[in-house]
């Protein structure tokens, strides 16, 4: 399966299609792929788009997507929204892994300071090393 990041993608239903294989267009920054299957999960709209030599055409479009293509089956994706989410994701987690280390911290030593200390030093560093390494993750899926 490719996967790709593109600036328009557009969808329609393939019309020479039999039904089971080739059913829907992908156009992915003006190059069409034909695939049987497709998710979107993101944000959408509809256009109506001119084709050369065809006319006009009624499309959901995504801007800002990543696509993952194959014949079979394609997952088109907003690039803006699973930013986001990764950021609140990142958030997320550091309070439920800085509330486990100053717990560890605390009932190791019995010592607020410390814990407090640990807590802190878990809080600041561990977003930064995860949020790079949920990058790192996404760009070698590209």
């Amino acid at each position: 399966m490719q996967k790709n990041e593109y600036k328009n993608v557009s969808i329609r239903y393939n019309t020479q299609s039999d039904g089971e294989t080739n059913c829907w267009r992908v156009i992915c920054d003006g190059i069409e792929y034909q695939t049987n299957k497709v998710v979107v999960k993101g944000e959408l709209i509809t256009t109506k788009d001119l084709i050369d030599g065809v006319g006009f055409k009624h499309h959901v479009t995504i801007e800002d997507a990543i696509v993952e293509y194959s014949v079979d089956y394609t997952l088109i994706k907003n690039r803006q929204k699973f930013l986001y989410k990764d950021i609140l994701k990142t958030i997320t987690y550091r309070i439920l892994g800085t509330s486990v280390t100053f717990g560890i911290g605390f009932f190791s030593t019995g010592n607020l300071n410390v814990a407090v200390a640990l807590g802190f030093s878990d809080l600041v560093l561990k977003p930064i090393i995860y949020f790079v390494h949920e990058r790192l993750w996404h760009l070698s899926r590209s």
